[in-house]
This record gives structure tokens, C-alpha cells and sequence, in this order.
């Protein structure tokens, strides 16, 4: 039976301390590598949302399951349509692009492949007005090579039109 402060028999007091300094130090290296990666992944969920926010044409972006995530100002005021009311649905039912069973967004989640339209894509915004957009977008992949969404561009063409 060992007594407080004794070490067991035979064993290095200096060896078990340094152990045990080791041990601490893992937990607490642990707990700032978390911290790192916590600060390091919200650093760059900021710049992303920051670009979609800020980017000049109208943006969205949709998840794998082709719902609208992000929805950024130029969208909100070319189409009409405040970005509270667009989340989480899909682009489809949002944009409300004629003569199509997928927006180019959904395509790419879809297919994995970057598009960038040659034609225009054609639609209404809510007062009826109407509008042409070329659209591009990009896949979104996990670190795993997954297709998790897409971010996609609309670029205004009404007035070539």
C-alpha cells in the first residue's frame, strides 16, 4: 500500500514528476490547438462571408442539398427578395428562373463541375419586373474532395439584352 507523497517501490520520483509535467503539458498544448483552430476556422468562415457579403454582383451560395445559405445584399435588392425569406430554401424556388428544372447552382452540386453559362437565363423579380443573368458558379468541396454546395454568380445582363 502506497503512502501519500511516497512513490511506489522502485520508481524514479524524478521520472514520474517529469511524467506527469508531460501529461499536463499535453492537455493544455491540447486545449490551445483547440483554441488555435477554433480562432484559425472562425477567422475564415469571416473572410468567406465577408466576400459574399461585399462581392458586387448578386451571390448565393447552397449546401449540398442545393438550400440557399447565403444570399448576399446585390441579390437581395436585383431580385427583390430579402435574404431572411431566401435562407434555407432552395435557389429554385427563390429565383424563380424560367423554363428550368435546376438553377446552375443545383447543376453544380450535382455534377461536381464548374460551370460558366455562354447563354443568359431568364426570370421575373417579385414586382414583376423582368431580368437576364449569365450565371457561373464553382463547387464547394470538403477536405475530402466531397461536394458540399456551390457558390454561384450572377452576372446582370438585362440591359444587353
Amino acid at each position: 500500500m502506497a503512502v501519500d507523497n511516497v512513490p511506489p517501490a522502485g520508481s524514479d520520483p524524478d521520472r514520474i514528476r517529469s511524467d506527469a509535467d508531460r501529461l499536463v503539458a499535453t492537455y493544455v498544448d491540447a486545449d490551445d490547438e483547440r483554441e488555435r483552430l477554433r480562432q484559425e476556422r472562425d477567422f475564415w468562415r469571416g473572410l468567406f462571408e465577408q466576400t459574399v457579403e461585399k462581392f458586387p454582383e448578386p451571390l448565393l451560395v447552397v449546401d449540398d442539398e442545393k438550400k440557399l445559405t447565403h444570399w448576399n445584399e446585390a441579390h437581395e435588392k436585383f431580385m427583390g427578395v430579402d435574404r431572411e425569406e431566401a435562407l434555407g430554401r432552395t435557389a429554385l424556388d427563390v429565383t424563380g428562373t424560367e423554363g428550368v428544372d435546376e438553377t446552375l447552382a443545383g447543376t453544380v452540386v450535382r455534377t461536381g463541375e464548374r460551370i460558366i453559362e455562354d447563354d443568359h437565363r431568364t426570370g421575373q423579380t417579385t414586382d414583376g419586373d423582368p431580368w437576364h443573368v449569365q450565371v457561373s458558379g464553382v463547387p464547394l468541396e470538403a477536405p475530402s474532395g466531397e461536394v458540399v454546395g456551390c457558390i454561384s454568380m450572377a452576372s446582370r445582363v438585362t440591359d444587353l439584352v
